[in-house]
């Protein structure tokens, strides 16, 4: 039985003994906390509404909304009596920072599972011997799941086959997700327990069981597509909804009070009924009734969320794009053009590089150029209906002939149809050939950048798997910016870590985590680096009435910064420290 069934089923039985009117009269159904009156003064203010505005020397904020911005002897003047005045100290206070392309739901599903990253391991040695340690810990026949593996982070990793699986987990399922999560690994019980044997077809272009060349699976699995069956043996094993909570937690710890979830996956609703109770800003008597009972979590103030469903999850779309509210609501669907440079699944014009990255750890062809998802005008056809009713799309293109073909059918939909703001988004633009951004500008389409595909992959790709004229045109934001098309940056968590001021960084140095300096010409100045991680980020989510810049009426979603990001060498702003994060005058982290 769904949540929401037995929902009503509860609600029914309430009324029906008449105890409905005695549980609502105990308060189950009130607003989410209020916050206090704060007045921040003693520090920079980085208002992000304009850079030649002068910098206030106080905000006041009132009921999660700044009240009034200015002179520290004004706005103390005006506050009213229980106050709390936080003095700043020198730091700085600025919009909390927007994570507009983000996996909450991947992150609170991989909560739990071993972590073999390049970000918490330092050799394959360590990888593996983690990886085993945790098999030897696990009982008999429970399922062993492994998040993080990645190839290109650590091109001295080689995948596991299929007999050292078996080897290390003789009596348990193991399944192994790669870090980009477009690959992953499993030994021949976890296969078992699928259902997934030499006949199973592949499930879509581009995203297949591999087998070797007698037709015996490898363990290896390749796109999202044959990765989506795994969920279900997920959702069994983990106490989902606690990981939702620990999750979104997460978000204010790097300063971070606005989160868009691209592309959820939820078969059943339940997902996205969980979400809504944790985020939208009233309970409705369902969800109060369902925490009374303890099959919800207990509500708390959060990040903002906004979600875009995927093709396969529209019967999650509400009746009207005009649903929810300020703090959680469904924007539109999101859809996948290609796959990733990361397995070599990216659509491009030309074919990867003959490396050993390439052909023993992404196992294809030395003449391979990736491929579409979609056949030319599928993307289109599908597109089309839901512009047409007003809701806002978002195209996963990597490759550059991915993205060619991505602003093609975007285009397409907008100039042929009445004009509206509809902010249509290309995701993660990681090699956009230059000649189609002003098509892309003339289209009113809007990029989210997948910035940190330069500084965690750079010197790779250049090395092994796209060669040095395409690493260094990739990622082309200044050109962007030139052409009037407003950007994002975007970290792709759990993907990526993260962490906003990292993704400042590598936008303003276009330097890699190796050292390589990627497409110098592409760099932005910090102000604009700042804008798509705020400002611009609230425009996307066509919430920047109410979000994004210390404003007047605007929300009080605020960070403050042990450094002014302006004042600090720019291969330093990843080291800017978040001190305290809010999220409508509620405090959500301190250091």
């Amino acid at each position: 039985m769904s949540i929401i069934n037995k929902s009503r089923k509860i609600i029914s039985k309430l009324t029906h003994r008449g105890l409905l009117v005695t549980l609502c009269s105990i308060g189950l159904t009130h607003a989410p906390l209020q916050a206090e009156s704060l007045v921040f003064h003693g520090g920079d203010i980085l208002t992000m509404d304009s850079e030649y505005n002068p910098m206030p020397e106080a905000v006041l904020v009132e009921n999660g909304v700044i009240k009034s911005i200015g002179a520290t002897a004004d706005i103390m003047a005006s506050k009213p009596a229980d106050t709390k005045v936080i003095d700043l100290n020198g730091r700085t206070l600025m919009p909390g920072f927007i994570a507009v392309h983000s996996h909450p739901n991947v992150k609170a599903a991989h909560y739990s599972f071993v972590d073999l990253s390049a970000y918490e391991n330092d050799s394959p040695e360590q990888v593996w011997e983690k990886l085993e340690s945790a098999i030897k810990s696990a009982k008999k026949g429970e399922w062993v799941f492994a998040k993080g593996l990645d190839v290109l982070m650590m091109p001295e990793l080689t995948a596991p086959s299929l007999e050292y699986m078996d080897k290390i987990a003789p009596d348990n399922p193991l399944y192994i997700f790669s870090q980009m999560l477009h690959s992953a690994w499993a030994n021949s019980q976890a296969l078992q327990e699928m259902g997934i044997t030499r006949d199973t077809p592949n499930p879509a272009a581009d995203s297949y069981y591999e087998k070797d060349t007698h037709g015996n699976l490898t363990g290896y699995i390749h796109e999202t597509a044959a990765i989506k069956p795994i969920g279900k043996w997920v959702l069994e094993n983990i106490d989902i909804k606690e990981n939702v909570v620990s999750a979104l937690d997460d978000y204010p710890h790097s300063g971070v009070t606005t989160i868009s979830t691209l592309g959820l996956m939820d078969n059943d609703g339940k997902l996205m009924y969980l979400y809504d109770h944790l985020s939208s800003e009233k309970k409705s008597l369902d969800h109060s009734l369902l925490e009374f009972i303890g099959v919800l979590p207990k509500k708390k103030p959060t990040v903002r969320h906004f979600v875009y469903v995927t093709d396969e999850g529209q019967h999650l779309l509400p009746d009207s794009v005009d649903n929810g509210d300020d703090f959680f609501k469904v924007l539109g669907v999101k859809f996948w053009y290609d796959g990733s440079g990361s397995t070599g699944s990216m659509y491009n014009d030309a074919p990867y590089l003959v490396s050993h990255v390439t052909q023993n750890n992404f196992r294809i062809a030395p003449d391979y150029k990736g491929k579409n998802i979609y056949d030319e005008g599928e993307l289109y056809n599908k597109i089309k209906p839901l512009h047409d009713a007003g809701w806002q799309l978002a195209v996963h293109a990597i490759g550059d002939r991915a993205n060619k073909e991505t602003i093609r059918d975007l285009a397409r939909v907008v100039n042929g149809a009445e004009k509206r703001d509809h902010r249509h988004r290309v995701e993660h633009v990681v090699l956009m050939p230059s000649a189609h951004i002003p098509p892309a500008a003339d289209a009113g389409l809007t990029f989210s950048f997948q910035i940190n595909y330069l500084y965690y992959y750079g010197s790779i790709l250049q090395d092994s798997v796209i060669g040095e004229p395409r690493t260094q045109a990739m990622l082309p934001i200044k050109s962007t910016l030139d052409n009037g098309v407003r950007f994002t940056l975007h970290a792709d968590a759990p993907a990526f870590p993260g962490k906003p001021l990292s993704l400042v960084q590598a936008a303003v140095t276009r330097t890699s985590a190796s050292g390589l300096l990627v497409g110098e010409n592409e760099a932005v100045p910090v102000w604009e680096a700042l804008k798509a991680v705020t400002i611009n980020a609230a425009w996307q989510l066509h919430m920047d009435e109410n979000i994004g810049s210390i404003e007047e009426g605007k929300y009080a979603d605020l960070v403050i910064l042990d450094k002014n990001p302006l004042k600090v060498a720019p291969n330093e702003l990843r080291d800017i420290e978040i001190v305290k994060t809010y999220v409508h005058g509620n405090l959500l982290y301190q250091q």
